[in-house]
């Protein structure tokens, strides 16, 4: 783990060409801040040092509340960050889950932009492809997965829950990452 937090260092810390200056590009906050935190180990220093990489600061829980949909779950820490437009992020490393809150209706365009890249997981070069499951009914939320394991069932999903509401009615969005499991219901786009 060490090393692929190692690794998403470098991408972020890749220089600009000399006597450039380009636009910064949005942060990949789903695949080089969550999904770490998702398949890493339960250690402290580790963490620490990821969120130092990325200014995140711990928050008291009374700011968390303004930023915790008032209709999903959303467990753990809050992290905020200094960058402008940034998400609020919500880590329970218990579980291995990061959650990142946009205040829009709809998931912003640079999270999208986000899931069109990959890293290097488990050994192998992989990307954000769409779950399709099928089902009878509404459909759920919209659901990414990265594989992590050989036999492709097993690696990190990205649960896009859109137009929620924070306590002062504000529109959310929440993008979920976390370990799982494909089911046997479920294809890859």
């Amino acid at each position: 783990m060490l090393s692929a937090l190692a690794l998403l260092a470098a991408l972020q810390a890749a220089p600009a060409e000399a006597g450039q200056s380009l636009p910064p590009e949005p942060k990949a906050y789903v695949t080089r801040f969550c999904a770490p935190i998702a398949i890493s180990e339960p250690d402290g220093g580790v963490l620490r040092q990821h969120y130092a990489d990325w200014g995140a600061k711990l928050t008291n829980e009374d700011q968390a509340q303004a930023f915790r949909p008032q209709d999903a779950d959303v467990p753990g820490q809050m992290v905020g960050f200094d960058a402008p437009g940034a998400p609020h992020a919500f880590v329970d490393r218990r579980r291995g889950m990061c959650s990142l809150i946009y205040t829009s209706a709809h998931t912003p365009d640079s999270v999208i932009a986000d899931l069109h890249g990959g890293l290097n997981l488990g050994g192998h070069d992989a990307q954000w492809r769409q779950v399709t499951t099928k089902r009878v009914g509404r459909p759920g939320p919209i659901r990414y997965f990265m594989t992590g394991s050989d036999d492709g069932r097993f690696g990190l999903c990205a649960t896009l829950f859109e137009d929620l509401r924070l306590h002062d009615a504000t529109p959310a969005t929440m993008v979920r990452v976390e370990t799982c499991r494909l089911g046997p219901d479920d294809t890859l786009g």
